[in-house]
């Protein structure tokens, strides 16, 4: 009787005769043979036309083999059964009922012929399928386990008791060394084949290792031809019917590995060059050698069952499994897996992290926390872009629901929350539901199957979510992972928000007919690690999570490892039926793996494996895990980022707590925050109370000033409006409007009188500061962009009549009054009023009374002293800009009659680089967070939400630098033309170098290597040099003198700028260069150096505060330059009427830089930065001619130094009583300390006390303000 060939394999690609490829739709093969339609094998004698057959029921009568094999395993019985059994327990999980039912039934029926992919038949030497069954039940030992652990049948056993047991391949464990082998015979045939060609398994199609989809393979990038394939196919058919020896081998490590090397794939000997291991074990077959990682089997004679198959540019290898070890899996394709895996494996090749070898390289070379850096900002990107897709169906309606599903430690709740942060800055509501919280707590724990989706309570979970559709509120239960406690918690869904599910039955039918099938979008998680062993092997998905929940649960609950391990086999039977049998339905999948990720685990983990004892039940697992942390190198797990997936498995996640949701924020007044008092002189309580110009007149006026010249005063250090009451005596001075601080005063005192103005004119609208124009110090800084917001655009004729109003106010001479007023009276006046921003700061300021500013019954708070009449701030204009108003104050000084006044003149409305609509796209990021002022920044403090504060301030300006490096790419792509075999591009005529430029402590440094991570993720070969390390040495003669022979390190003659040129130059073409090493704390020229090289037609990114200027690179045009400037911009208002400078900002980070990271003392860094400013002031403005702006500050950022440099306030007496300020203001007098450089400690110790402290674990080590504080990765 002739054999019955059956398939069901849609995928299998046949050869006509012609040659060409085509795919068969046929689902099940032809009883004449395995021939297709289009194959060129002629029909079978003896056989009729083509008929479709089933295996358990025919159309026509069956053959009589198909009888025996039906009577031999009582097939109808046994579906009957399942049938049954299905009918009556229906509500029961399908898969676990047909396992119940039919048992471990499984077809030994053994195939006499496999069809080959392309339809041409490749007989079994034996065709007897008795002697074949019989043959395969004594030839089926493929290894032995000896005291639990799976061996090679050739390993040599030590004296001793040991327990021996057979592993054949109708096991699963022997289905694994029966895969791996396949997988070693494979790699062998085709470097025999293809020397020059370098053959990779790139990644299997199962969730498994080897899983039922089967290996997808390469040659070498090129694309594989179907006679290739068949050539590969016959070659190893040859050497399985040859049964070849695989031998084991073990050597020690000798001087001269070159030898050994040549017999190996490329990754291969990557890896055992890095290795330290002073012996070398691998398996040999001929002269193909690979590294020994997991057991094989003695020989090729038991591989029998395989298949290759044409697939994209590579081929698949499919593999049988232990229930059935001689036929193979179906292939079902999963298209958005294999864009996953082709996304990442491409991207893991660009960073040339491929493989263990060359993670160990990185971190051995020290680069460990840079690499760490890169991989989680490729997986940020990649949530920004499904953000971006989510937010374009969000705009087009078709996406209300986000499904969120992934295998059990796969990283969903954290992927959820990091969607949830990007979705946010994008100005989409979400809120999110974890789907595992919604547990039956009405079935004892014993009858309870968590498996199952029947353990939660849907009916809720329907009525829950039908609820937030229709936007009403609703408590949602919380679990506590820990006390498998829930407590419930309020929610609601905006109108126009998105619902975020999570949870590992979310792809269930029975959970998705409650969400609208055209209004969702699905999403599943999966650690798809590329980082691979070697050329043959990698981490499988289950290890790498299992590996995770080894360590989660020592963390989180003190677990063994043994009781992970216990409970892991019932997480995997989860996967198996809730989410495997749905993966058709995602629409996209998000690699949660990170290439660093096993390296960290490492530190962990082994430990914990160790103490797994012999004769365990899992010890071979355990032996298998350890293994595969022996051939990587251990990375601290400091590097990690609180906001990185794996925080999620090792601790300290700071995006976990999104998804316990927070109560609304309060709208009472909240006694936790100490905010400092403003700290008015009370240095003697007996003393008559008195004003400022009280304080001025006693002292005298200065003979050179009049009482009109002077527009404030210094008390102790401390600036005080003229207005403001004083008792006792102290330290004074008068300040005159012509001078810097002066200047301040007046345009603070503007901004209020145009704010009253307006307030008189147009009662219903709310004037607001935008912001200022340029950097402090210039021409530049003495605009404002001001306007009522766009529902109501100023006119030309509304110019007129507050130019008018106040112009009245100036020749009235109106007196601006400081008073004190309740706390809860202002509120209800801001309230009133709708001036919002005022009334959250004051309901988070802790005092009962609070002083403010009032001028015709209109009040504003005291951040700063004003004038103390109106007629002291004449000089003004106004202009409109686009539907806004711009207020030109005076621009600066100047000399008249003998004495320094106010210039007579406004400034000029130049943008700059700090475009309108720049800011407007600050705007709507701080109205997409949800923080648009101080008082609203307290506020989330208050309420212990200032860790999801951080997050989406981060993703925000990750969102940011990769917007700017999508546009760099472009550009680049537009322009570049590859030449063939790998050749380096040529005749590139656009963008050669990007400039990263800014001042001082404007964090340009941090913006230049997020950008080249970003492009580096593009495929983009780049890197950064900083003209930092081209210093002079300060003590070098000739060295740039600034205003008062000050050293003017901001002076482009301060670098070597002939050695930067030629540098630069020879990077770009391609050549190593020696790096010199600047010490900026010393000023000294360091005698190390850093190699770097460039690619040949690779991008270099030059940053430094002198990289924009003319002179420093002349050779290289304008159009091969794109130009960056990252600006500090501080963009969170204290009220409608107060913007932060930037000058502030920088000046907190230079106070922390030089004071926490290089031990300055507080004095020592403020006299730097007066030197600083002093230099900076008398520059020309270099930032206008730039090509993008990124904004390198952050909302949060002056609520973190308010704790960090609170200890530098305590060193000069800042939080002291007054008399010992009053002492200590003078005992810096007396040793000759700068009075600017105390007053801006000063200045800065009341911007932040009206701050509420952020601690600095809060922010990630990736943070740019790490670069400032440390700690920074």
């Amino acid at each position: 009787m002739k054999p019955v060939i059956r398939t069901s394999n849609p995928n299998l690609l046949n050869v006509n005769a012609g040659g060409s490829r085509k795919a068969s739709t046929n689902r099940s093969a032809s009883p004449d043979g395995g021939r297709r339609k289009g194959s060129s094998s002629p029909p079978r004698e003896g056989r009729a036309s083509p008929r479709r057959r089933s295996l358990v029921s025919m159309s026509n009568s069956p053959s009589e083999e198909d009888v025996a094999f039906l009577n031999r395993f009582a097939i109808p019985s046994k579906v009957d059964a399942l049938v049954s059994a299905v009918l009556h327990r229906k509500m029961e999980d399908p898969v676990a009922v047909m396992r119940e039912t039919l048992g471990n039934l499984t077809s030994s029926r053994t195939a006499l012929r496999t069809l080959h992919p392309f339809g041409l038949p490749f007989h079994h030497p034996d065709t007897s399928a008795h002697a074949t069954l019989e043959r395969h039940d004594k030839q089926g030992l493929i290894a032995a386990k000896v005291n639990g652990i799976t061996m090679h049948l050739h390993s040599k056993l030590f004296s001793g008791d040991v327990k021996v047991e057979p592993i054949f391949i109708n096991q699963p464990e022997g289905m694994v060394v029966y895969r791996r082998s396949l997988c070693f015979l494979l790699a062998a045939v085709c470097k025999d084949l293809f020397p020059n060609r370098n053959f990779c398994i790139e990644h299997c199609f199962g969730l498994e290792d080897g899983g039922p989809g089967g290996y997808y393979c390469t040659l070498g990038g090129e694309e594989c031809t179907t006679e290739n394939i068949e050539k590969i196919y016959t070659t190893m058919r040859k050497a399985v019917e040859e049964n070849l020896t695989i031998e084991d081998v073990a050597t020690r490590r000798s001087q001269d590995m070159t030898s050994l090397l040549a017999w190996m794939l490329p990754y291969t000997a990557s890896l055992v060059q890095s290795s330290s291991s002073p012996q070398f074990e691998g398996y040999r077959m001929g002269n193909f050698l690979v590294h020994r990682h997991f057991v094989l089997a003695p020989s090729t004679g038991i591989l029998q069952a395989f298949e290759l198959q044409w697939l994209n540019d590579g081929f698949l290898m499919r593999c049988p499994s232990s229930s059935s070890p001689m036929h193979c899996n179906v292939f079902t394709n999963l298209p958005v897996m294999a864009a996953a895996h082709d996304a990442g494996r491409h991207w893991a090749r660009a960073v040339r992290l491929e493989c263990f070898g060359e993670v160990n390289e990185q971190i051995m070379a020290g680069k460990g926390p840079a690499m760490v850096a890169l991989s989680e900002a490729a997986q940020d990107t990649r949530v920004l872009d499904i953000a971006r897709t989510v937010v374009e169906g969000w705009k087009a309606d078709s996406i209300k629901v986000v499904i969120v599903c992934g295998l059990p430690n796969a990283g969903a709740p954290s992927f959820t929350a990091k969607l949830s942060n990007a979705l946010k800055i994008a100005g989409v509501p979400s809120t999110t539901l974890a789907v595992d919280d919604y547990c039956r707590q009405d079935v004892p724990d014993a009858e309870l199957v968590p498996e199952l989706i029947h353990s939660l309570r849907l009916e809720l979970l329907s009525d829950h979510m039908a609820k937030l559709f229709e936007g009403e509120d609703v408590e949602i239960p919380v679990l506590d992972q820990s006390t498998r406690s829930i407590q419930d918690t309020t929610v609601r869904l905006h109108k126009d928000g998105v619902l975020l599910l999570h949870g590992r039955f979310c792809f269930h039918p029975q959970l998705l007919r409650y969400v609208p099938t055209d209004k969702r979008y699905h999403i599943y998680v999966a650690p798809l690690l590329q980082t691979r062993i070697d050329d043959l092997y990698w981490v499988s998905h289950s290890s790498l999570r299992l590996l995770r929940r080894i360590v989660k649960g020592y963390v989180t609950q003190q677990w063994p490892a043994e009781r992970s391990f216990a409970e892991w086999a019932k997480l995997q039977h989860a996967g198996d039926v809730n989410v495997v049998p749905h993966l058709q339905n995602a629409d996209v999948v998000f690699n949660s793996a990170a290439e660093y990720e096993l390296s960290v685990l490492k530190v962990y983990a082994e430990p914990l494996l160790v103490a797994v004892k012999a004769g365990h039940p899992h010890i071979q697992q355990a032996t298998e895990l350890m293994h595969i942390l022996g051939l990587l190198q251990p990375l601290p797990a400091a590097s990690v980022p609180s906001t990185a997936i794996l925080r999620e498995f090792i601790g300290g996640s700071t995006l976990m707590h999104r998804l316990s949701h927070k109560p609304p924020l309060p709208t009472t007044p909240l006694p936790q925050l100490h905010l400092a008092e403003p700290k008015w002189v009370d240095l003697d309580s007996q003393s008559s109370q008195r004003t400022g110009l009280d304080l001025v007149k006693s002292i005298g006026i200065p003979s050179n000033l009049a009482i009109q010249d002077i527009i404030a005063v210094y008390v102790n250090e401390e600036l005080l409006s003229l207005n403001a009451p004083v008792t006792g005596k102290g330290l004074v001075r008068p300040l005159p409007a012509a001078t810097a601080d002066g200047l301040a005063v007046y345009h603070r005192t503007l901004c209020f009188m145009l704010h009253v103005a307006a307030r008189t004119l147009f009662p219903d609208r709310v004037l607001h500061i935008y912001h200022g124009y340029g950097l402090e110090g210039t021409a530049l800084g003495s605009c404002y962009l001001t306007g009522f917001g766009a529902d109501y655009p100023i006119q030309p004729d509304d110019i007129g009549l507050l130019r008018r109003e106040m112009t009245n106010l100036i020749s009235a001479d109106v007196q601006i009054n400081v008073v004190e007023k309740p706390k809860e009276e202002l509120i209800a006046y801001f309230d009133g009023k709708g001036e919002h921003y005022s009334a959250a700061y004051l309901r988070t300021y802790p005092l009962p009374n609070i002083l403010c500013s009032e001028l015709n019954g209109f009040y504003k708070i005291s951040f700063g002293p004003l004038a103390p009449s109106t007629g002291r701030c004449e000089i003004f204009a106004l202009s409109l800009s686009r539907g806004d108003l711009v207020l030109h104050a005076p621009a600066g000084t100047e000399r008249r009659r003998g004495k320094e006044v106010v210039r007579g003149t406004t400034g000029t409305a130049d943008e700059g680089y700090i475009t309108r609509d720049f800011w407007r796209s600050q705007t709507r990021v701080r109205q997409a967070i949800g923080v648009r002022c101080a008082g609203e920044l307290n506020q989330r403090v208050l309420q212990k939400d200032e860790v999801h504060v951080v997050q989406l301030c981060e993703m925000g300006f990750l969102q940011s630098v990769m917007d700017l490096a999508g546009r760099i790419y472009e550009a680049r792509q537009g322009i570049e033309t590859e030449k063939p075999d790998g050749e380096a591009p040529e005749g590139i005529q656009g963008i050669q170098i990007v400039i990263v430029s800014g001042p001082a402590a404007s964090g340009k440094t941090a913006v230049a290597h997020a950008l080249s991570n970003q492009l580096k993720g593009l495929g983009l070969h780049c890197e950064v040099l900083s003209t930092d390390n081209y210093y002079f040495d300060r003590s070098s003669e000739g060295y740039p003198l600034g205003p008062n022979n000050v050293l003017h390190m901001e002076s482009i003659k301060a670098l070597q700028v002939s050695k930067l040129r030629q540098h630069a130059a020879a990077l770009l073409e391609g050549e190593a260069i020696s790096v010199p090493l600047f010490d900026k704390p010393s000023g000294t020229v360091l005698d190390q150096e850093r190699i770097l090289q460039l690619p040949p037609g690779g991008l270099l990114i030059l940053e430094g505060p002198n990289a924009f200027h003319d002179d420093l690179l002349p050779d290289i045009p304008r159009p091969n330059k794109f130009k960056v400037v990252a600006a500090p911009l501080a963009s969170l208002p204290l009220d409608e009427l107060t913007a932060v400078p930037c000058v502030m900002l920088r000046l907190c980070r230079h106070l922390a830089q030089k004071c926490l990271m290089q031990g300055n003392t507080p004095q020592e860094a403020l006299q730097t930065w007066h030197r600083l400013r002093v230099c900076e002031d008398s520059m020309k403005f270099m930032y206008r001619d730039a090509d993008a702006v990124v904004c390198s500050a952050q909302d949060y950022e002056l609520a973190a130094f308010a704790h960090a440099l609170h200890p530098l306030w305590a060193s000069m007496s800042l939080t002291q009583g007054h008399a010992a300020h009053q002492q200590m203001v003078m005992a810096k007098t007396s040793v000759g300390m700068e009075h600017q450089d105390y007053t801006y400690g000063v200045a800065l110790a009341g911007l932040l006390a009206h701050f509420a402290p952020i601690k600095a674990h809060s922010v990630p080590n990736t943070a740019l303000l790490r670069g400032f504080v440390g700690g920074q990765a």
